[in-house]
């Protein structure tokens, strides 16, 4: 015995999901801002390190240039377990 159940998808369906799917979607420079921000503050790297080559990716996939300069400040940061606070001001100013 088969039980037919109805389906409503309605017209502006595919609208709406492309429109929340956009919505959520990361903005990897935002990402950078707010790293470079709390590294400003607070120069000592933690596991968020691991995280780092992946930063890296997304912001080179919107902005080269932006994603080698922060490649350059976080490979120092994952050598010496700080970051240079000066240049983590300069960088974040190129960000904005």
């Amino acid at each position: 015995m088969a039980i037919a159940l109805p389906v409503f998808g309605g017209c502006n369906s595919g609208v709406v999901q492309d429109q929340i799917l956009e919505a959520n979607t990361p903005d990897p420079i935002a990402d950078a801002r707010s790293l470079l921000n709390a590294y400003i503050t607070n120069p000592a790297v933690g596991s968020e390190a691991m995280d780092f080559d992946d930063l890296v990716s997304r912001v080179s996939g919107v902005d080269a240039d932006k994603g080698a300069k922060l490649e350059q400040l976080l490979g120092k940061a994952k050598q010496s377990g700080r970051v240079n606070q000066s240049a983590a001001k300069k960088l974040l100013a190129e960000f904005e």
